[in-house]
């Protein structure tokens, strides 16, 4: 870096000369920084100018952009008609495309809302970046789920969604595609030009395709219940398609048993190591059953790709005995996620514990949850390869320390929620019990006793408190706090 650097005057005291840092050391620290500091860094000298440019540091993007709030242009609650709103590019985004746009092996571009709204020059220069940049993988989150609902409103600009499609229709090398949502209209579907899923076929350069994700949702709390899917049968085409998938994540509806013959054949050029399924329910709409697929069909996917891992997300209530028609007991289930708004009991968890024993090795609540302490220590003890656990609803403090000694210091990941800090009055007093007698002998009525009991002062409750806190520091090895 030379001379660009400004090291100190000699009325300061001597210190590491930064300036003989190699280039590379330089790429690598500001590869951790933000893309706002980045810039800031930049400003201070030449070199590190030069170093802002250098072309790994463009190899991931990340662009999200505004789109239209509605896709209705009549407003019932006003009883007028809405001004057009315009979707919002920002102009650092363009200049960043056009400038860097070539470098971007991993992108993202998420839109919110509806596209209805032409973006104007951003669709002309990512049509053109379409043609030059090296994506390997691409992950497009456009617009929101579409349902029946939205088909009455206006649908996407064609030239917003063309744009876009040509990232997928001009990719020569990538090995991954992450489709979170996108507008699925009529519009979208009949014209080749704006129909991503057949612009993915028809690319021959994406035949080994490694990963593929339709409509996958990571997030933790709630999605479309009821979304515009592919079917089965279309799906089945995209997979049979592309051959060489080691990853595939999907939603329930697009699945049936064909899915999993075409995932068992021997035709297929690799075998699968993941499959993640987000399961979307609806006990009124059949295509939102659960999916009824055989034990015979997952021992045979296990079979065929010895070592698959299988991961399902369970976003709203769903009885035990649905989720028994897909998790059936050959399915080779290594990791459960229950959302928000999802069931989970005493019953599923036991449930988990005799099906799943030798498989989990992931466990993730989000859901609400009351008086399954005991079972969550069972299933910790039962199912030997569980290192991840996360639990976020009420547990007791004394569960946790429990839960916590099974893997000791071999947990990779160990989250809670909240914490009671009064005693497991449940399990002293029996449910159909009236009068007892306590820890003194003294015979007490059992309502009074509970009620007494989870009343905590302060003082002991923070006693409580900072005790979980030791205990959980001494068994997991490091400075354990309760968030």
């Amino acid at each position: 870096m030379g001379d660009n650097v400004d090291i100190g005057n000699s009325d300061q005291e001597e210190g590491p000369d930064y300036s003989l840092l190699p280039s590379v050391a330089w790429v690598k620290i500001l590869s951790n920084l933000s893309l706002g500091d980045r810039y800031n860094a930049s400003q201070t000298c030449h070199a590190l100018f030069d170093t802002f440019n250098h072309p790994s540091l463009w190899h991931t993007m990340r662009f999200d952009i505004l789109g239209n709030a509605s896709c209705w242009t009549f407003n019932w609650w006003t009883g007028r008609e809405d001004e057009e709103q315009e979707n919002s590019v920002p102009e650092k985004y363009i200049s960043m495309v056009t400038k860097f746009g070539r470098f971007f092996q991993n992108l993202t571009i998420s839109v919110s809302g509806f596209l209805h709204s032409d973006f104007g020059r951003w669709n002309d220069i990512l049509s053109e970046i379409a043609k030059q940049c090296r994506l390997e993988k691409l992950t497009l989150a456009v617009g929101n789920l579409t349902t029946r609902t939205h088909l009455d409103g206006k649908g996407p600009e064609k030239k917003n969604v063309i744009a876009l499609v040509d990232l997928v229709r001009n990719a020569f090398r990538m090995k991954s595609f992450q489709l979170l949502s996108w507008p699925i209209y009529p519009s979208t579907m009949d014209d080749p030009d704006a129909n991503i899923f057949q612009a993915l076929k028809e690319n021959p350069k994406l035949k080994d395709l490694e990963e593929l994700s339709l409509f996958w949702c990571e997030q933790s709390y709630w999605s479309e219940r009821t979304p515009l899917l592919l079917s089965p049968e279309k799906t089945l085409g995209i997979i049979e398609h592309f051959k060489s998938l080691t990853s595939l994540s999907l939603r329930s509806p697009m699945l049936d048993e064909s899915i999993f013959q075409e995932l068992c054949s021997v035709n297929r050029n690799a075998k699968l190591q993941l499959l993640r399924i987000f399961l979307n329910y609806n006990k009124h709409l059949e295509n939102f059953a659960v999916p009824e697929i055989s034990s015979r069909t997952w021992e045979q996917l296990l079979k065929c790709n010895p070592g698959v891992c299988v991961e399902l997300t369970v976003m709203s209530r769903v009885p035990t005995e649905e989720l028994a028609n897909i998790l059936k007991p050959g399915c080779p289930l290594t990791k459960l996620k229950l959302s928000k708004y999802a069931r989970c009991d005493e019953y599923l968890i036991s449930w988990l514990c005799d099906k799943y024993y030798s498989t989990l090795r992931l466990f993730e609540c989000f859901a609400d949850v009351e008086g399954a302490d005991h079972v969550l220590v069972r299933l910790v003890s039962e199912a030997k390869h569980l290192q991840n656990f996360v639990f976020l609803s009420t547990l007791n403090y004394t569960t946790a320390i429990e839960i916590a000694k099974v893997r000791g210091k071999h947990w990779k990941s160990l989250v809670f929620g909240y914490f009671s800090y009064e005693d497991k009055v449940n399990e002293i007093y029996g449910e159909d019990e009236v009068v007892s007698r306590n820890e003194n002998g003294e015979y007490v009525l059992v309502a009074i006793e509970k009620f007494h009991r989870r009343e905590l002062n302060p003082d002991e409750e923070e006693t409580r408190r900072l005790y979980l806190c030791e205990e959980m520091s001494k068994i997991l090895g490091y400075t354990w706090t309760n968030f």
